[in-house]
């Protein structure tokens, strides 16, 4: 809000504390005058320094080979199918490529080529075994929207999407809901609308640290070429230089720091002088250290991640960091939710024909467990079961299927649903055993 104080006349930025006399929160402030603008940025240019820079290329890939690097576990009675699907189809690279491209650009497709019309809305109930072709992945910049832009349905999943997409430099229209959108970095909705529902570049938002960092580097490279300045005094230098003699001197210098070079050695006149002047760059290095901070920070990634440094200072571990930044992959997977529904929809009916109830999946842990760990896991794991069983709340075969999904054992092939039907029989035998004492209140509960 502004305020404008009457005896002087000065207009107030903001809220907060001023001083009318050192102009301290007034107009007269330098602080006052600061303010926030949006720089755009070409794909161009986004290109250049990913190819170029290696700290650029760091924060988009490592980023995006963590978010796959341990995969998931499905949990299915069909999982062993679909995982074959899986690599049939190279989901995890194709789902990596995306999140490289969306964190670079701000966004990225998995347009999905079937036995079903590109131009013709997508649906995934015609998908019948094998109709799934391939997989490809799209940058933001190849797919050119066209039509109109959903603004109307606020229910859509492509609310903000144009209603089709052309390949850049191609003619071939692909409807949106052929198309799997990865997000980069989120944007307002006003921003967004504007952005056809695309995100923002990671990469963009630390730029300007990056090329700070990059050319202080530069600039330190540059100063280590003249580390050792040789100045040399000579009385009537001035003199000879006003009578025309320059040609003379700058020969007599060339010839003296060529001696000095090639044979070390360094010959003067008696009027002649010579002093070392060593520049001094003792505070160049922690100013560098300060600079990488920073871009690890902006980056939200570990210095580790991107620079290949540990932690320093005293006690300094970096396991802050580290949990930080796998909070920060997990909560990008579950961004994911979206795209990766419909690219599991697809590949699992292209590969069984049919979408099984019992799909479900869960990413697995960032890092890997000690065997400590993994043991004390799998004695919880097991005392929850035992407790589970012995309440009478799971069956054995639930058990087993669940060891035998998250592949810690292999039953024979059957087995578990014999002993399914096993245990269903036996329940019911043990509601009927007792007419008396039978568990089913009524008729009805009996059906």
């Amino acid at each position: 809000s502004g305020i404008i104080v009457p005896s002087s006349r000065t207009e107030i930025s903001k809220d907060g504390l001023f001083n009318i006399a050192s102009g301290l929160g007034t107009s007269k402030s330098k602080r006052s005058h600061n303010q926030w603008s949006q720089s755009l940025i070409s794909f161009g240019e986004l290109d250049a320094i990913y190819q170029s820079n290696w700290i650029a290329a760091a924060i988009v890939n490592e980023f995006a080979f963590d978010i796959v690097k341990k995969w998931r576990t499905v949990r299915s009675k069909h999982a062993e199918e679909i995982q074959r699907a899986e690599r049939d189809y190279h989901l995890k690279s194709t789902v990596r490529e995306a999140c490289q491209w969306a964190r670079l650009y701000g966004g990225a497709g998995v347009v999905i080529i079937s036995n079903q019309d590109l131009e013709k809305p997508f649906d995934p109930n015609k998908i019948k075994k094998g109709s799934l072709k391939r997989l490809l992945t799209f940058d933001r910049y190849d797919l050119v929207a066209s039509g109109d832009i959903n603004t109307y349905d606020l229910l859509s999943d492509d609310y903000m999407r144009p209603e089709y997409f052309t390949l850049n430099g191609g003619s071939q229209r692909i409807h949106r809901s052929h198309i799997a959108f990865f997000q980069g970095a989120e944007l307002p909705k006003r921003q967004a609308r504007i952005n056809f529902g695309w995100g923002d570049s990671e990469l963009r938002r630390v730029i300007d640290d990056v090329n700070d960092a990059v050319a202080s580097k530069g600039g330190l490279a540059e100063l280590m070429q003249e580390a050792n300045l040789d100045v040399i005094t000579k009385d009537d230098l001035f003199d000879r230089i006003a009578t025309d003699q320059d040609d003379q001197i700058t020969k007599r210098y060339e010839i003296f720091s060529l001696m000095k070079s090639s044979i070390n050695m360094a010959l003067l006149d008696s009027e002649e002088k010579l002093d070392r002047h060593t520049l001094q760059l003792s505070g160049v290095s922690p100013l560098l250290e300060v600079f990488m901070v920073w871009i690890a920070g902006a980056a939200r990634m570990p210095m580790t991640k991107i620079f290949g440094v540990s932690a320093s200072g005293l006690s300094a571990t970096g396991e802050g960091d580290r949990k930080n930044y796998n909070a920060n992959i997990v909560g990008h997977q579950e961004r994911l939710e979206r795209p990766m529904a419909k690219l599991d929809e697809v590949i699992i009916r292209s590969s069984l024909g049919f979408m099984p109830d019992d799909y479900d999946f869960e990413w697995n842990p960032i890092e890997d467990l000690n065997g400590v760990e993994i043991a004390q896991e799998q004695l919880l794991k097991a005392q929850k079961a035992s407790i589970y069983l012995e309440d009478g709340i799971i069956m054995r075969s639930q058990v087993q299927r669940e060891l035998e999904s998250g592949e810690e054992y292999q039953f024979e092939e059957g087995a578990i649903d014999k002993l399914a039907k096993s245990e269903a029989g036996d329940l019911l035998d043990f509601a009927h055993d007792d007419d008396d004492s039978t568990i089913f209140d009524d008729d009805e509960d009996k059906e």
